[in-house]
């Protein structure tokens, strides 16, 4: 996945007088701030307490492009907090039930309601 982006880098003394002295832009960098935090809160949340089928699902489901995922079991491991070998055996046991199908460096979703369904089924 490739995204376009760009950087303004601050040196530490006009960031801190920005700060101290404008009130638009310390709201600016604190709803920023704020946002990461909510984001990373999530995060934790999902890996400390979401079950593992369940992170793989919406990572599959979130990352599908006309329901194919361009990511290596090692990419979709990190983006759920687990293990490459995890992801792994949980996409065998995907493929066996026909959700998915796997080749080198992709995913295609075969069956999203059920995928889906993972998602909502509690612990």
């Amino acid at each position: 996945m490739v995204i376009d982006a760009s950087v303004i880098l601050i040196p530490k003394p006009i960031f801190a007088a920005l700060m101290d002295e404008e009130p638009g832009f310390r709201s600016f960098v604190m709803q920023i701030f704020a946002q990461r935090m909510s984001d990373v809160t999530r995060l934790l949340e999902q890996v400390a307490f979401g079950r593992i089928e369940a992170r793989l699902a919406a990572t599959l489901i979130d990352l599908a492009d006309n329901g194919v995922v361009h990511a290596n079991q090692g990419e979709l491991a990190t983006r759920i907090g687990s293990a490459r070998e995890v992801v792994s055996r949980r996409l065998d046991a995907f493929q066996r039930q026909g959700w998915v199908e796997t080749d080198r460096g992709q995913v295609r979703l075969a069956d999203i309601p059920a995928l889906k369904a993972l998602l909502a089924t509690p612990l």
